[in-house]
């Protein structure tokens, strides 16, 4: 799926708590908590930026960066020459702020919620976190 700076949905087969009685399926949100800063911050659309915790270790990567061999868990030294821009996330007490991506999933599950109630209601559908989404299909 091309890049069109909104995140791609990666929809996957059964749940791993599958019995053989029910089905799921799970939509797990790809780079999910970089999409929601780029929200709040735009003018981060579209260049290679990592998100970093106060303790300067990368919690969140852009697609550009990801394509430039960058992934989480890493600190911010060991990509500063690769990256374009590095975005410390606010929070307090070393601790990144999750009020935006708690709020953003939540606004998300309210939609899908809202969607399949509508279309399909024998469906249930639960968060399993903040960025993927179990739709009961039996």
């Amino acid at each position: 799926m091309a890049n069109n700076g909104n995140a791609p949905v990666r929809v996957q087969g059964d749940s791993p708590n599958y019995s053989g009685k029910e089905s799921y399926s799970v939509v797990d949100i790809d780079s999910f908590e970089a999409m929601v800063h780029t929200q709040i911050h735009p003018e981060l659309k579209g260049i290679a930026v990592v998100f970093v915790n106060k303790q300067n270790v990368i919690i969140a990567v852009i697609y550009q960066a990801k394509y430039l061999g960058v992934s989480r868990g890493r600190t911010k030294l060991h990509v500063a020459q690769k990256i374009a821009k590095i975005f410390e996330i606010p929070g307090k007490d070393g601790k990144s702020d999750q009020k935006p991506a708690v709020l953003a999933s939540f606004k998300i599950e309210m939609c899908v919620r809202s969607l399949v109630k509508n279309q399909f209601p024998d469906i249930l559908v639960s968060m399993k976190s903040k960025d993927e989404i179990y739709f009961e299909l039996s």
